[in-house]
């Protein structure tokens, strides 16, 4: 499980499963140390399945006191199915300086069983925005950077907060996310019953042909709002509905302990990314090894293991050619490898350079037109020490400013803006 910050603890560790045999005190203890008192309404939640249906699952929160002393703040217990399935509970926190949170899961049954268990959460309650529920409608799996960024991992941290929401289904809801989908049966639907409808893009579709770009103009003036992943298209699609709002992809890190170990220099590159983005590494022409993270590439892109291994290399290559398609890309990747503690070079394009203000690096860490990759790769390697303290100082503005916590904050207030307004204009209409 990750460990605790002050911000609470949203922090997957989805890469982890764990195995508790029925008998067991504790299957899994986690010690968590408070920073300073904790006062407040929190949510813990795991995700868990009990093959054969015989086993509960057990959770015990205690405070200790550094004398040794313990006691029980909550506990919680639920019965599992065969199939992964989220629990979650809420309770009150009451802790001092200087005890320990102690989170126990153990399974609980008569005889011979088994618990798996993944995914342990505990974050400090708010309320970002006046709370709605949402259904996120989207084109892809959560392999897909886009789906998983911007609809699955939203969602999942409304669920963990409490807030009803969805991916996918047909029931009602307060607001509904068409995440690169146009679904004009489904807004008419939600128009009916007061709901408010954003259409969100991070691609530049618009630029593949007039009809693509017709007919998202016509889903855009037809929206409450829309939210964009990068600069360039929140200017374009602007012009289509004066409610556009810039959604940053959150870090794309599943658990933020996983850093890059301190080890020196040994031209280990990487690039990692969509394969049909890989003709871009060619083109620089290097004489180095890159090695390539990518579905049938060096190493097989999975999303629960890719983070495990870009931290064992010495840095990232990020080519970008840009163009009318590419411009509209953010810096996701950039960002990833920055809170892994990555060092990396990326070409210098509007949303690499913006990301890279944003979390206080140096212009270094770009590469210009014309520049030469090869050399730029060898300068890293000569100043390593030093990139390494600059890119270890920008980790923490990293999930600072990207992680879910301010995103999903900004997001929500603006959701809740736009279910406003649709509100207010049905009851001007009666």
């Amino acid at each position: 499980m990750p460990g605790h910050d002050n911000h609470g603890l949203p922090h997957a560790s989805h890469a982890v499963e764990l195995v508790v045999e029925a008998g067991q005190d504790a299957g899994l203890i986690q010690e968590l140390a408070l920073m300073g008192p904790a006062i407040g309404r929190y949510a813990c939640r795991v995700t868990a399945r009990c093959p054969d249906g015989r086993a509960a699952l057990k959770i015990i929160i205690r405070a200790k006191t550094p004398g040794g002393a313990a006691r029980v703040l909550a506990q919680f217990r639920a019965l599992p199915s065969a199939d992964w399935t989220r629990h979650r509970f809420a309770f009150e926190l009451a802790a001092e300086t200087g005890e320990t949170l102690t989170l126990e899961i153990s399974a609980d049954a008569e005889g011979p069983a088994l618990l798996q268990v993944t995914d342990l959460r505990l974050v400090a309650l708010y309320e970002p925005a006046p709370r709605f529920s949402a259904r996120f409608l989207t084109r892809g799996p959560f392999l897909l950077p886009s789906s998983r960024l911007r609809a699955y991992l939203i969602e999942d941290y409304l669920n963990l907060l409490g807030w009803p929401a969805e991916v996918g289904g047909a029931g009602a809801c307060d607001v509904l996310i068409c995440q690169k989908v146009r679904p004009w049966r489904a807004l008419w639907r939600a128009r009916r019953r007061g709901s408010a409808v954003i259409y969100d893009l991070d691609d530049n579709e618009p630029h593949q042909s007039r009809r693509l770009a017709l007919a998202i103009r016509a889903f855009c003036k037809a929206v409450d709002g829309v939210t964009t992943g990068g600069t360039y298209l929140k200017r374009l699609l602007s012009g289509w509905n004066s409610h556009a709002y810039l959604l940053d992809n959150m870090v794309d890190i599943l658990d933020r302990d996983l850093v890059r170990p301190r080890r020196d220099f040994s031209q280990r590159l990487v690039w990692f990314g969509m394969p049909e983005n890989a003709h871009e590494l060619g083109r620089l022409g290097l004489s180095q090894k890159v090695t390539r993270i990518t579905r049938n590439g060096d190493i097989d892109y999975q999303t629960k293991s890719v983070d495990g291994h870009l931290i064992e290399f010495d840095l990232a290559l990020m080519p970008v050619t840009l163009n009318p398609h590419s411009r509209a890309k953010n810096a996701n990747r950039l960002i990833k490898c920055a809170g892994l503690g990555l060092p990396f070079l990326a070409s210098d394009t509007p949303e690499h350079r913006r990301a890279v203000e944003l979390i206080g690096l140096p212009e270094g860490f770009l590469v210009g037109p014309g520049e030469d990759w090869g050399a730029r790769i060898a300068d890293m390697g000569r100043r390593y020490p030093e990139v390494l303290a600059q890119i270890d100082a920008a980790r923490e503005r990293v999930f600072d400013i990207y992680g879910v916590e301010r995103i999903v904050a900004g997001w929500a207030a603006f959701c809740a803006g736009r279910l406003s307004a649709r509100r207010q204009g049905m009851d001007a209409v009666k």
